[in-house]
């Protein structure tokens, strides 16, 4: 198949390193946050890159039906979809993700602009107003995954067998570090593996070294994302993902790239410029090729 030069890389560190590699946080348009390219071209563009697969992560809607499509359309990739639980999409409702995972749906992810924690915290919430104002004049009530006496509530547990049923992956999402951990405890309990802990380091979550070791004794991959490094996002230094890798370990960590913004260039180009900007900063190859081939293989059930 021939490969589109203008975002194949020749002769530097970035050449070759997405071959067969797959991004689990894709967001892409058409959708309510305008991203750089839709999301036909986003997987033409990871086609042409070597990519193996993509997971696309909605905002409001479910992407189990988009995937397939957009699937359809390009070959040589594999695309993915699944669910958000947010108030528009009907909340911790379990039947919702019944309905995902009878589709073919691949991730079931917890609140994020409606969780009670990112509305506490001023996180993406904030800034997703932008994007839909009637948010502000008809204000909703957060949403938390626990009980008034702070143990998980039962159709949360119903939505963890779901998952672990329909072998789809659970990411924590926006809740806040201690839902994440009664979380994690309960797919521990349930035999659930395929458990990712959201972008810890983000300013909707922000976990601790100790938190995040906690999370990995309970199974869960730890995700850092591209976007978080990009001046408008989050400023977080590559560095500190670095020091992280020696907290969780590549063999529990995954890396995506979770651009959604006009300004940012497109998911692949992210995640190549991520992926070179660790290696410079001493990550191994092969320690690359665990957090973005061998571990989503085995999250995607590739």
């Amino acid at each position: 198949m021939e490969k589109n030069s203008a975002y194949v890389p020749r002769g530097y560190v970035a050449e070759g390193l997405l071959e067969g590699s797959s991004d689990l946080h894709v967001h892409a348009s058409p959708e309510i946050v305008p991203g750089p390219v839709d999301d036909v071209t986003t997987a033409k563009i990871a086609r042409d890159m070597g990519m193996r697969a993509l997971l696309l992560k909605p905002f409001m809607w479910q992407t189990v039906r988009t995937a397939q499509l957009v699937e359809s359309l390009v070959p040589g990739i594999r695309v993915f979809g699944g669910v958000v639980l947010n108030v528009n999409m009907g909340g911790l409702d379990p039947s919702i993700v019944d309905a995902a995972g009878r589709l073919g749906g691949k991730a079931v992810w917890m609140p994020t602009w409606s969780a009670a924690n990112d509305l506490k915290r001023g996180g993406f919430s904030k800034k997703f107003k932008k994007y839909v104002p009637l948010l502000d004049q008809y204000p909703r009530q957060g949403l938390t995954v626990l009980t008034e006496d702070g143990t998980l509530r039962p159709e949360v547990r119903e939505i963890i067998r779901l998952v672990k049923q329909y072998d789809m992956i659970l990411c924590t999402a926006h809740l806040s570090v201690h839902e994440s951990k009664l979380v994690a405890k309960e797919a521990q309990a349930c035999g659930l593996r395929k458990l990712i802990f959201s972008h810890p380091l983000s300013g909707s979550v922000g976990a601790s070294h100790q938190d995040i070791a906690e999370m990995v004794e309970m199974g869960a991959y730890i995700e850092h994302c591209a976007i978080g490094t990009f001046p408008m996002a989050q400023h977080l230094k590559m560095s500190q993902i670095v020091e992280l890798l020696s907290v969780a370990g590549p063999e529990h960590t995954v890396l995506t790239s979770d651009v959604a913004f006009p300004y940012n260039p497109p998911g692949p180009i992210m995640m190549q410029m991520f992926l070179a900007s660790l290696i410079e900063l001493g990550v191994s190859k092969e320690d690359i090729g665990k957090m973005v081939k061998q571990n989503t293989d085995y999250l995607l059930g590739l």
